[in-house]
């Protein structure tokens, strides 16, 4: 899964993570996690986390009624910021045996390419391989001038495709 998935229990400890978000807290970079629950590498963004955090537990113990919120994670190697998701999780959503979770924190790194987009979009939305290849570069942020010269197509093709797609 491309998205760091992190689980906490209402007092913000960690309760699981899944593989990327045990790639992303291991970097230190932008997300922070420790035996007190998960941090933000600069303070200001710790303050604004732990706040979305407590907000979205209150409202899963009824004393609320945010509903999470999203925010940026600035990076001290000066990568593009991470992205956080931060919601609510409801009672009952996971065996009775598990430490039950109150919040989930959905992080994706900008910076790490998704591996296989390529083939799937062709597949779910009935691609050819260029008109793929190019929602690929858009979606990483590329301009239509720029993909079409990283894809060695004209400019009017790379337009024509953007429009099939």
């Amino acid at each position: 899964m491309p998205v760091g998935v992190i689980l906490l229990h209402e007092n913000g400890r960690i309760v699981a993570t899944n593989r990327e978000a045990d790639r992303l807290l291991g970097q230190n970079d932008g997300l922070l996690g420790n035996s007190h629950g998960v941090a933000a590498a600069w303070q200001g963004g710790s303050e604004k986390l732990r706040g979305l955090i407590a907000d979205a537990a209150k409202t899963v113990e009824g004393e609320g009624t945010a509903a999470g919120g999203l925010m940026a994670l600035q990076r001290p190697s000066g990568k593009r910021p991470l992205n956080v998701l931060v919601a609510p999780v409801g009672r009952n959503v996971f065996a009775t045996d598990v430490k039950t979770p109150s919040v989930v924190l959905f992080v994706t790194d900008p910076e790490k390419k998704p591996q296989g987009l390529t083939q799937a979009s062709a597949r779910l939305y009935n691609l050819t391989a260029s008109e793929s290849r190019l929602a690929e570069l858009l979606v990483q942020g590329e301009t239509v001038v720029r993909a079409a010269k990283r894809l060695g197509i004209s400019h009017n093709t790379a337009r024509t495709n953007l429009q099939r797609i």
